[in-house]
């Protein structure tokens, strides 16, 4: 998001998703640059800055992911929802889109275990967790909140469009399989 000023050719070029900020009045600072590339991207009008779209599109993208999971992690089914976070399943660098198919809702402490490759989804929507991590000995909540949840079936949203896309599951759990 923003004007593209001082974006690389190479990084303009990549195919990630563009998104130009117009301002009031039509303006749209980068679009020509980009017209120029031949590159695709979308016009968002709206007042205020590139960073406030930027921020209002990652709030909004994180309420519909746990809108669709009814408030509820996927993996625990905690539903406190000041516990719960829209995680990605790729991330924006790794081309993945702000979309709910590629979002999981999840709680602060499977989601950490989650980028960090200690929690991993099975494409076929089964939680494993890293087999080092199943050996170790701690308190409870390595036991029930990680150990105990290992082979368990993902909690998925009701609606099967926001079922987490299987292709995007699978190449993260190959990066989680990779450790």
């Amino acid at each position: 998001i923003g004007d593209f000023d001082s974006v690389s050719t190479a990084a303009l070029s990549c195919g990630a998703q563009l998104i130009v900020h117009a301002y009031a009045g039509g303006k749209a600072p980068g679009a020509a640059r980009l017209d120029e590339l031949g590159v695709r991207y979308t016009l968002f009008p709206a007042g205020g800055t590139s960073e406030d779209i930027a921020m209002l599109m990652a709030f909004e993208r994180g309420a519909r992911v746990l809108a669709a999971y009814e408030r509820t992690c996927a993996v625990c089914r905690l539903k406190h929802v000041d516990l719960l976070d829209a995680a990605h399943i790729l991330s924006d660098a790794e081309g993945g889109l702000p979309v709910v198919p590629n979002g999981l809702a999840l709680c602060k402490i499977h989601h950490a275990a989650y980028d960090r490759n200690i929690l991993g989804i099975r494409p076929e929507y089964t939680v494993e967790i890293r087999a080092d991590i199943l050996l170790e000995v701690d308190g409870p909540m390595l036991r029930h909140g990680l150990q105990e949840l290992n082979g368990a079936a993902l909690q998925l949203p009701p609606r099967p469009q926001n079922h987490p896309d299987r292709e995007l599951l699978a190449a993260r759990y190959e990066t989680f399989s990779a450790v």
